[in-house]
């Protein structure tokens, strides 16, 4: 599950756990199409982005994976963690650049 659909999913229980009225708007798009119409998802929204912006994780260098199934498992962690919205270090444990 992704950063937004993890957020969304959090705002749906949110509102539905204080039986918030207008659930048919909760999820519309703003005419951007990158944020909410309704005012308090939207700002939850921004608030949710910056959090997810701050966490910042290094990953041990690639390199110290010497078997192809350790450069999957790496692969894949890197993937799960970018995909809920953390910034992977791209700088290695020695100092240089991992890309």
């Amino acid at each position: 599950m992704g950063m937004r659909e993890e957020f969304e999913a959090w705002v749906v229980w949110e509102a539905e756990s204080r039986e918030y009225g207008y659930m048919d708007w909760l999820l519309i798009r703003d005419l951007t199409g990158t944020g909410y119409s309704t005012t308090w998802v939207d700002m939850t929204w921004m608030g949710w982005q910056a959090s997810r912006a701050s966490l910042v994780v290094t990953l041990p260098d690639r390199e110290v994976y010497e078997y192809d199934a350790g450069y999957t498992v790496y692969d894949m962690c890197a993937e799960a963690i970018t995909a809920a919205g953390v910034t992977i270090n791209t700088t290695t444990v020695n100092g240089s650049d991992a890309s």
